[in-house]
């Protein structure tokens, strides 16, 4: 891992396509950028299609298939493509990072690559406020909200690898300096989740080094450090932010539960857009359970949404037939789709890595292997609350960090976190 960072150069190419994303295209155009980057990979690596063995991947795989078939024959061709959309973004992007796991004489590093994307995302965000400065609260959430949950997912894992494992990217300063834009563009963004997506990750990564006893000091440190700084952002956020920023912000804190609620009574079209998210699960549940065994098990197929009762006023003209084709939560997406078989190989995903990781990390002596592993089983935490609030991998646009990575370290010689083919098994057996 350390030789990976310090030795090998950035993939110039995959930078290249996801600063494209980043900044230059819309979704759609960059779902077919990305299939277009797949396939120069097949063809330039092996020549050979090279299935992850992720856990519930094959199941999702098979969602995906029967879930279109089924759509095909009872819903329009455009529903059913709409839903692909939705999903097939991120699946591209996991046999990205698969094809770019062939070839262990590779001189890139995945990492190293992912960590100047988030350093150039991040800056372009500072820049942005730089120009058109602005303490409104919606006006700092447009600019740094610009790929935030990607940040989410690389800020933590250049932490842990600088400050826990001591490695240099690319040097003491730039590090340091590549973390503190990142780390600012998260602060400064106030979103719920933003702020929380990267704060479970770090806490999982020094949960599992204080446990099993990976880089004692360095962790307390960072403990003491990671305390600190809270402490001095909250004076910040609290003392030196205007009011308006600051209570806009405890406003939406504060209403976060009862928005996630689903016990509560929702019977009109004001409570279900104050409660928005709780609606949408309750409706989600209320029409599983109104479905017969086969569609519980399998799903409506592609093409279907969610029925609603109460529309907002401002979605009329948006919603057709009452149904919501895309929700908050990606796991009751799924629901509608593919029934329970969609969720579990969903759900898999994200648990098989974090079972395997901890299983592994209780005899792993190797420190490379140590370190793929706490970045896998953060990962899929993370992964799994972003799922659960906002969609993760069943969105408009790829789950793209974890899709990546996740791909890569299951790939069949994956050179992220092993350095012989021996040492491979460690993630797969």
């Amino acid at each position: 891992m350390n030789a990976d960072i310090e030795y090998k150069k950035c993939d110039i190419l995959l930078l290249f396509v996801l600063i494209c994303g980043a900044f230059f295209m819309g979704s759609q155009i960059y779902f077919i950028f990305s299939t277009v980057y797949l396939c120069f990979l097949f063809f330039s690596h092996s020549g050979k299609i090279i299935i992850p063995r992720i856990p519930g991947f094959i199941g999702y795989l098979l969602f995906i298939v029967y879930a279109s078939i089924v759509g095909l024959m009872l819903y329009n061709l455009r529903n059913v493509l709409r839903d692909l959309y939705y999903i097939l973004p991120t699946v591209v992007w996991i046999f990205i990072g698969t094809q770019m796991s062939e070839g262990d004489e590779t001189r890139t590093s995945l990492l190293k690559t992912l960590y100047l994307y988030g350093g150039i995302v991040s800056a372009s965000c500072f820049c942005k406020f730089i120009i058109s400065f602005s303490l409104d609260f919606s006006t700092l959430k447009n600019i740094f909200g610009s790929n935030l949950y990607q940040i989410g997912f690389i800020l933590p894992m250049m932490i842990y690898q600088v400050f826990i494992c001591g490695h240099t990217v690319f040097s003491k300063n730039a590090d340091r300096l590549i973390i503190c834009l990142m780390s600012g563009q998260i602060l400064l963004c106030f979103g719920r989740i933003g702020i929380i997506q990267p704060l479970s990750m770090l806490a999982v990564i020094l949960f599992i080094c204080i446990v099993y006893g990976k880089y004692n000091t360095r962790t307390y440190k960072m403990l003491f450090a990671f305390s600190a700084f809270m402490v001095v952002a909250l004076l910040l956020f609290f003392y030196v932010l205007p009011d308006s920023l600051t209570g806009t912000f405890m406003e939406k804190v504060l209403n976060s539960f009862s928005e996630v609620d689903t016990s509560q009574t929702i019977s009109s079209i004001g409570e279900a857009t104050n409660n928005w998210r709780a609606y949408e699960i309750q409706a989600a549940q209320k029409q599983w359970k109104n479905s017969n065994l086969i569609v519980q098990l399998f799903g409506y197929g592609m093409g279907k949404g969610t029925k609603i009762d109460y529309v907002p006023n401002s979605w009329s003209s948006m919603v057709v037939d009452n149904e919501l084709p895309l929700l908050h939560n990606g796991f009751y997406t799924l629901l509608s789709k593919g029934g329970l078989f969609a969720v579990l190989s969903c759900v898999l995903m994200f648990l098989g890595p974090i079972v395997t990781g901890i299983r592994k990390l209780r005899y792993t002596q190797s420190v490379e292997t140590v370190n793929i592993l706490v970045i896998v089983v953060s990962l899929s935490v993370a992964a799994i609350l972003n799922t659960w609030v906002v969609r993760g991998p069943v969105e408009q646009g790829a789950f793209v960090i974890w899709a990546i990575l996740i791909g890569h370290i299951y790939g069949s010689s994956s050179e992220i976190h092993v350095h012989n083919k021996n040492q491979a098994n460690i993630i797969k057996d």
